[in-house]
């Protein structure tokens, strides 16, 4: 089956069809000058669509779902959508590498097969979103509001989610090589046969969460984890316990 050809739009016309309430963006590519922080033309910089958050504000507030963003299949690459307002978007396959969507809004968001190397998504509100299936090698999520959300086979090797609050998150099969989870609270997350190869789970809140059949935990950090109740099989406790503190408190299964 041949991929679908994107259509470009450029930045402006994106702002300005948003304005005049469009909603379905799927299947574009999205082009524009780059700047940098400064506001200065950088071709390492990112397009800048700071007026986003403004708009969608204006007209929909906080009802979001009543026409939800739709993005799917689109690309969107180093675009700055800090605090941007995406509760509810539909963004099934669209590609965020490199874009910065920090302090943003993207609750109850479809990002199934989503592709987000390299994204800053930090201190983002991304309770119960879906990110099934995604592409996140890099992506930095650290100090994010991540509960009840779905990463069930994701590949997150090299994300930094530093003190992000992840409770009762769906992580099985997901790939968590490299990555940085320390001071998290992942109490009753799902990481059942997940890479957890070079994990830091330091310092990190895992009371009652389920690790049966994650492997590679020969090198895994997690001292001074809170794992009241959580759940491993024998082999797996075997290894983890000369590693941690309160490591008393795992049961078996």
């Amino acid at each position: 089956m041949s991929k679908r050809k994107l259509i470009d739009m450029s930045a402006e016309e994106f702002i300005k069809r948003l304005d005049s309430g469009e909603r379905d963006f799927r299947y574009i590519k999205l082009y524009g000058p780059k700047v940098d922080i400064l506001g200065k033309s950088n071709e390492r910089g990112k397009i800048n669509l700071e007026q986003f958050k403004d708009i969608f504000l204006h007209q929909f507030g906080s009802k979001p779902w009543e026409a939800p963003l739709l993005l799917k299949g689109s690309v969107f690459r180093d675009v700055n959508l800090d605090e941007a307002w995406l509760d509810y978007m539909q963004a099934e396959g669209t590609d965020f590498s490199g874009s910065d969507i920090c302090r943003a809004h993207m609750s109850n968001a479809y990002l199934v097969k989503a592709i987000l190397n390299g994204t800053y998504l930090v201190d983002t509100e991304m309770n119960r979103t879906n990110f099934r299936d995604a592409e996140m090698k890099n992506v930095n999520i650290y100090y994010s509001a991540i509960a009840f959300s779905n990463f069930k086979r994701a590949d997150l090797s090299n994300a930094d989610a530093f003190n992000a609050d992840m409770r009762e998150v769906d992580l099985r099969n997901a790939n968590l090589e490299n990555a940085n989870f320390r001071g998290s609270n992942l109490r009753k997350a799902k990481l059942t046969n997940a890479n957890l190869k070079k994990a830091n789970f330091n310092d990190c809140n895992l009371s009652e969460a389920e690790l049966t059949g994650a492997y590679n935990l020969e090198n895994v950090e997690i001292l001074g984890a809170n794992c009241y109740k959580t759940q491993v099989t024998d082999d797996q406790r075997a290894i983890l316990l000369p590693k941690m503190q309160l490591g008393k408190y795992m049961i078996t299964k």
